[in-house]
């Protein structure tokens, strides 16, 4: 008859090296080697996953920074309009109420629109810091948020 071995008890066996292993340390060898893999998949996923969002991220980023740019312009251009057509010193600077009416809301709209986008770019550059991206933190600032110059009726 055989002598059999102990299952808690691991034995080489005398031909080859090898390790005669009880189900149970069979289990639990299976278990760990499992949970090895299982670590280095999620951390390679989880880093494959914050380079792709860093790639979205900045390309959300210079997306707003484009509608930025055109949103400054286009209050600028307001401005320099607002300054021009209704000032005494214009020659049409009687222009009827609604017009006027219409161009103050305007640039409040885009002035609005403005600093909501100039917001979201900060959200962008944070989530991108905390990613460890690096976010172009030079910014340029235009003071929109004020209210349209006063309307001034022209001299008589």
């Amino acid at each position: 008859m055989e002598e059999e071995v102990p299952a808690s008890a691991a034995a080489t066996s005398p031909g080859g090296g090898g390790v005669i292993l009880s189900p149970s340390e069979i289990q639990q060898f299976a278990g760990e080697l499992a949970t090895q893999l299982f670590e280095r998949w999620q951390s390679a996923l989880q880093k494959q996953f914050q380079a792709e969002l860093s790639v979205r991220l900045e390309a959300e980023l210079k997306h707003r920074q484009h509608e930025a740019h055109v949103l400054r312009e286009e209050v600028q251009e307001r401005r320099a309009l607002w300054e021009g057509m209704w000032s005494v010193r214009h020659p049409r600077g009687a222009t009827t109420d609604t017009a006027r009416w219409e161009m103050e809301q305007t640039m409040r709209r885009q002035a609005s629109e403005l600093a909501e986008t100039e917001r979201q770019m900060q959200d962008l550059r944070e989530r991108l810091r905390d990613l460890g991206g690096v976010a172009d933190s030079a910014t340029a600032i235009v003071d929109v948020q004020g209210e349209p110059p006063e309307s001034r009726e022209p001299a008589e």
